[in-house]
């Protein structure tokens, strides 16, 4: 990934990804890509990179090398279309993979995006439905 690809992109980095800027988020996300941890928990401050370094670099890895359905959930409507809109689709353009996968998609909406191969949904705590299981087999909230 290479945050320069997308000046518009929400972020102060501007240039290539560097996991050593937060060291401290390298044990969560290999946990994360562990097949035999079914889930990874975090206690955090807020303002600690856990959406980038977390979710969204998780979830471009997801779209681009290991397709699997995913769902984001998030505590309202407001903050579930802003994330989509801010983070999700403009970070896209960080790497080629993603990108060209993005452009190929079959549908985007407000809040869901149909990949040839894998769905995304955005979804908000009190959404209905949010706990109806679509079969996700990733689910970062």
């Amino acid at each position: 990934m290479d945050y320069a690809r997308a000046p518009n992109y929400d972020t102060p980095w501007n240039g290539p990804y560097d996991p050593d800027l937060m060291p401290f988020w390298k044990e969560p996300v290999e946990a994360m890509r562990d097949p035999v941890v079914r889930e990874v928990v975090i206690k955090k401050c807020s303002r600690a990179g856990a959406s980038e370094n977390l979710a969204l670099t998780d979830h471009r890895f997801t779209v681009a090398n290991a397709p699997e359905p995913t769902l984001y959930v998030t505590a309202d409507i407001a903050l579930a279309e802003a994330f989509m809109e801010r983070r999700v689709k403009r970070g896209y353009a960080l790497s080629t993979a993603t990108r060209r996968k993005y452009r190929a998609a079959i549908k985007v909406d407000k809040h869901e995006i149909q990949f040839a191969d894998m769905d995304f949904r955005v979804n908000w705590a009190k959404a209905k439905g949010v706990a109806k299981q679509d079969g996700w087999a990733r689910i970062y909230c």
